[in-house]
């Protein structure tokens, strides 16, 4: 498979930062002369779970996912990052090692903020410490929402809620083939390839979404989100 190509430099996608605007003209630069891009192929790992995060990791387009192992072996998905979103935020504020991997699930161009820059932006830009907090408080709210629907909502259901979320946070669907598989769906729901090739068999039978070699081809997408309860993802 081919790796992706950057569309943007770098300092294109710094300058769109809703934060970059907020910092001195000192502080921009620095930031501009520190970062770079990385292209990571879909799959690659990209950061080690037990690392001390070096860098502040910014999708430019693509996603990634961050992924913990539990004792029986299985994967759980705990997050996913798209575009413009940042990821290891948590870790860098509390100076901690990252608890998970860092996998692309898309080809994904990234930018990497250096850790010491990231620091000195947190301790002397409000703005930015406002914007990195934000994040970091949303995305532990997707984390509680993904636990919390794993615990109340039916197999089906929650694998319906998964795929509604994979096929517009990743793709921007509307109906269509989406190029989900069925381990990334495991992963985010926390239950076993099994369940979910069930689930989705049940799916299909409701006429909501038809299951393919490497991808699923959803139907109905209104019907679908449903299940997916979308103002909880949001929060």
């Amino acid at each position: 498979m081919r790796s992706p190509t950057p569309a943007v430099r770098a300092d294109t996608h710094l300058r769109r930062a809703p934060w970059f605007d907020a910092l001195n003209p000192v502080q921009q630069e620095q930031v501009l002369a520190t970062s770079r891009l990385r292209v990571v192929p879909k799959g690659t790992l990209l950061a080690h779970h037990g690392e001390v995060p070096c860098n502040w990791l910014g999708v430019v387009h693509g996603a990634l996912k961050a992924s913990t192992f539990a004792a029986d072996g299985r994967i759980s998905a705990r997050l996913l990052v798209t575009t413009a979103e940042w990821a290891d935020g948590e870790e860098l504020v509390q100076g901690v090692a990252r608890r998970h991997d860092v996998v692309a699930i898309r080809d994904t161009v990234v930018v990497l903020l250096p850790a010491p820059v990231f620091r000195e932006l947190l301790a002397r830009s409000a703005d930015f410490c406002r914007f990195v907090l934000m994040q970091v408080s949303r995305q532990h709210a997707q984390q509680l929402t993904r636990i919390e629907n794993a615990r109340t909502m039916s197999k089906v259901d929650l694998v319906a809620q998964t795929v509604f979320e994979l096929a517009t946070q990743l793709d921007g669907a509307q109906n269509g083939f989406v190029a989900l598989r069925q381990e990334d769906i495991a992963e985010f729901t926390g239950i076993s390839r099994q369940t979910v090739n069930q689930a989705l068999k049940a799916l299909e039978g409701r006429g909501l979404l038809r299951t393919l070699y490497g991808r699923v081809e959803v139907r109905d997408l209104a019907a679908l989100s449903d299940y997916a309860r979308p103002e909880l993802l949001s929060a």
